[in-house]
């Protein structure tokens, strides 16, 4: 059963990894559930993006959706297996 309309926003915090970020992105149920069927993508506010670590898949007025390098998948725990500080 959905209880909100699939062209609700819903707000999320920008998911840049930075220490000091506060910013929200806004999405669609539908838009976060694509961005999370991948382990190693991640919703930021446009601008947030690092290009040593990620490479952006996902660009809108309202946010983009980042696809973290392999190098950097195991940072996050999206290469299956736990992250290396837990």
């Amino acid at each position: 059963m959905r209880v909100l309309p699939d062209d609700a926003l819903l707000w999320f915090h920008c998911e840049c990894g930075r220490e000091d970020c506060q910013e929200r992105v806004s999405l669609t149920p539908t838009e976060y559930h694509e961005v999370r069927t991948q382990r190693d993508r991640f919703a930021l506010v446009p601008g947030h993006e690092n290009t040593a670590l990620e490479r952006t898949v996902i660009r809108t007025d309202r946010y983009i959706v980042v696809d973290k390098l392999p190098a950097a998948e195991p940072l996050v725990g999206a290469d299956g297996l736990p992250n290396s500080d837990a």
